[in-house]
């Protein structure tokens, strides 16, 4: 009885058959994860950099502590009660009379070096070493001053050789593991913040934990991590910084109520920290808690109205509340505010395409496409743009591209296949079908399409047995129709 109903359907109306294909799927707009600068780590966010964390990044200061002259007392006084250029102008002065004497030559660094006059302040550092080369705090406030120009090679040396002649000198200890992190050896600064850790038990200790912990943050050691944020918070509960990272570190081991409840410490103590306000606004986004995530992301634009990401992630939230007018203006207003800003560009382009805004949409999703060619799921929107506007060929461009950042990327195979066979290359529509059906073997659409080709080709018995796979996989009369044609163009009544 089924083979005389799938009989049945061939012979009516084959000579009119006109083909349906599958519709292509349209990517969703994902909940954020976390906040993230960095890429930087700067917020919770863990999509384009690490982590957000804050680093105490202000090396310590040169110092000079021996007046042994009147005038270097005189000077000292003059920089205390704030009048740097007086006591700069005395100690240049005292230096042309005492032309050997090292400790004025380093006085006078330290004050160049406060009024921010860094390269004067290196040669007079070097013309105190050049009297007296073994005193470990000249070489110190000349690697001080080295690394604030990011001459950090250098720096490291002068830090080396003061902590040769002092090895407990935990201010050189603490900026040479700052040097070490900014000339890229992660490793090594996290050995030398151990190490001012163990020579100190003050705020030097307390900001080489939080700077530890940050680093251990970004090596993926969060546990570690954490327990050096609340070892430097244990030390000072007013340490802003560390208790902020504590929180990334709770959000990123997937403590989130934890999480929450570290930043509305912060907050309390801090109510106008905006880093914290969007970083807890995304911690209610996981909970789909919208309105609440838009209050405290207001609450952070009123204090910086040029914060990119925040824009962005208010936008997010009017996703949520499904309000894409709004969420256009957010998305817009990030994109305003950065150009660069590819995943705004991205959800900007799909919000314009919800309402109907197709050209803009595409122009959109050409912006994410140019910022970050590394998406693949930009290439494949930006493909269904170009294709529902009737630009297969680009389309095609686009498919491929997605396809090269991501190799098993079945939505964009099959749609590529789509578009083959839209374009009337049926050939290669045959082939890239095949390929999606040993990506997906369960696909009814990669099943059934593949069969449309073959009679395209008009190869109707290798459509055939596709289209039988078709069959079992859903039971739909489109399916039975085409297999009963195949098997009447086979002759086979």
């Amino acid at each position: 009885m089924h083979a005389n109903w799938v009989l049945l359907l061939a012979l009516v109306s084959w000579m009119t058959l006109s083909y349906s294909l599958a519709p292509p799927a349209v990517e969703r707009i994902p909940v954020p994860a976390s906040y993230a600068e960095v890429a930087r780590p700067s917020g919770v966010r863990a999509d384009d950099s690490s982590d957000g964390a804050t680093l105490e990044e202000s090396p310590r200061d040169a110092s000079a502590t021996e007046f042994e002259h009147p005038i270097q007392r005189r000077a000292q006084r003059a920089f205390e009660a704030g009048r740097v250029g007086r006591a700069i102008e005395m100690l240049a002065e005292a230096s042309r009379k005492h032309a050997g004497d090292a400790a004025i030559r380093n006085q006078l660094g330290v004050y160049l070096s406060n009024a921010g006059r860094i390269d004067e302040a290196i040669a007079e550092f070097e013309a105190a070493l050049a009297r007296a080369p073994d005193t470990e705090r000249f070489h110190f406030n000349l690697g001080t001053a080295l690394l604030k120009v990011g001459r950090t090679d250098e720096a490291i040396s002068a830090l080396d050789r003061a902590l040769d002649l002092n090895p407990h000198y935990v201010d050189a200890r603490y900026n040479l593991a700052l040097a070490l992190n900014q000339a890229g050896d992660t490793d090594g600064a996290i050995g030398a913040y151990r190490l001012a850790i163990a020579s100190d038990h003050g705020r030097t200790a307390a900001s080489a934990r939080n700077n530890l912990g940050v680093l251990l943050l970004r090596s993926h050691r969060l546990r570690e991590a954490l327990v050096e944020f609340q070892a430097a918070i244990r030390a000072f509960p007013d340490f802003t910084k560390a208790r902020f990272n504590k929180a990334i570190a709770l959000s990123q081991l997937g403590r989130s109520e934890d999480a929450a409840t570290e930043y509305a410490k912060l907050l309390d103590v801090e109510p106008d920290h905006s880093r914290a306000l969007v970083n807890l606004a995304v911690l209610s986004m996981r909970r789909n808690a919208w309105e609440e995530a838009a209050a405290l992301l207001g609450r952070a634009l009123a204090l910086e109205p040029e914060n990119a990401r925040a824009h962005y992630d208010l936008g997010l939230c009017h996703v949520g509340l499904r309000d894409d007018a709004r969420a256009i203006r957010e998305f817009e207003a990030a994109v305003d505010l950065d150009g660069t800003y590819a995943a705004a560009a991205y959800n900007l382009a799909l919000a314009l395409k919800r309402v109907g805004r197709k050209e803009e949409a595409q122009r959109r999703f050409s912006d994410a496409v140019r910022i970050r060619p590394d998406r693949s799921e930009y290439h494949y929107n930006l493909a269904l743009s170009l294709s529902e506007t009737g630009d297969l060929e680009a389309a095609i461009l686009e498919y491929r591209a997605a396809l090269s950042v991501r190799r098993d990327y079945y939505k964009a195979r099959y749609n590529l296949a789509l578009a083959h066979y839209r374009r009337g290359d049926f050939e290669q529509a045959r082939h890239v079908f095949e390929r999606a059906r040993k990506d997906r073997p369960d696909s009814y659409e990669a099943a059934y399409n593949l069969g449309l080709t073959w009679l395209k080709l008009k190869k109707p018995e290798l459509a055939e047995p596709v289209l039988r796979d078709a069959v079992k996989l859903d039971d739909t009369l489109e399916a039975h129709y085409n297999l009963g044609l195949s098997l009447a163009r086979q002759g086979r009544h």
